[in-house]
């Protein structure tokens, strides 16, 4: 399958690889990245590069997303690092351990400011898992099994906007243009989900704009971003990225 490029007009997309062959059918999951990191934890794109981050010694590094080499490392001061999210000017990580989220300016790679992640007391919380950016909001993933959770958080005080139910255990969200993607575990047995659904001003439209985009098998999925294109997630265990193709969002 690769490589190849997409050929868009309307709706409609074919493939075409370098020796000029057209495929009706996209790819879903194109291929994936080996990631040079202990214990990396979570997934964000900057508009440029993806980031990672480092359980086990506590770092962020930039990634090439054609060959998954280290470009850049930052040391950050949390205990349990989980999650990230850019929101076009600083990095934000999640803390598991201390139920906060930092947000890391890039360039001096200072901490700017410091929230709590708080979770709707009617659902509860067992863990939280990821946090995404809609261009105002931030959105924290709550698993909390029947009950887990998508949070838009105000970034200023990380008081909860508004909370609905994820109607899965998310272990990664991504946010683009009006469109929430999620990839959900489905058990030791199972391969995980990924689904979408748009951003509604009400809860239950929301749920019922929801869609299962790919079945993949993960042993342990961490992190979720778009880059535009393509869905990245991460599987921790194997330490491997993988790219999967969908199609351009369209707000209904």
């Amino acid at each position: 399958w690769f490589p190849m490029w997409r050929v868009t007009a309307g709706r409609e997309s074919v493939g075409v690889d370098q020796n000029k062959k057209v495929f009706t059918q996209m790819p879903t999951q194109d291929y994936f990245l080996k990631v040079a990191v202990p214990k990396p934890m979570g997934l964000a794109w900057d508009g440029e590069q993806m980031w990672t981050v480092d359980e086990q010694n506590k770092k962020i590094h930039s990634l090439d997303a054609r060959t998954g080499a280290i470009i850049k490392t930052l040391s950050v001061q949390v205990s349990a690092p989980k999650g990230l999210a850019f929101d076009g000017d600083n990095l934000w990580i999640g803390d598991s351990e201390a139920m906060k989220l930092h947000a890391i300016n890039l360039a001096s790679g200072e901490t700017t400011r410091t929230i709590p992640i708080q979770a709707p007391k009617e659902k509860g919380i067992k863990a939280f898992e990821d946090i995404a950016w809609d261009g105002k909001y931030l959105w924290t993933a709550i698993s909390a099994g029947f009950s887990s959770s998508y949070n838009q958080i105000d970034p200023e005080s990380g008081d909860i906007v508004r909370s609905i139910f994820a109607d899965c255990i998310p272990r990664g969200i991504a946010i683009r243009d009006g469109v929430l993607w999620s990839v959900c575990y489905n058990g030791d047995k199972l391969p995980a989900k990924i689904d979408q659904r748009n951003i509604l001003d009400k809860g239950h439209e929301m749920l019922r704009s929801r869609k299962f985009i790919k079945d993949i098998e993960l042993q342990e999925a961490s992190g979720l971003i778009y880059d535009g294109t393509y869905l990245w997630t991460m599987d921790r265990k194997l330490k491997r990225v993988f790219k999967i193709y969908v199609k351009a969002p369209v707000k209904q």
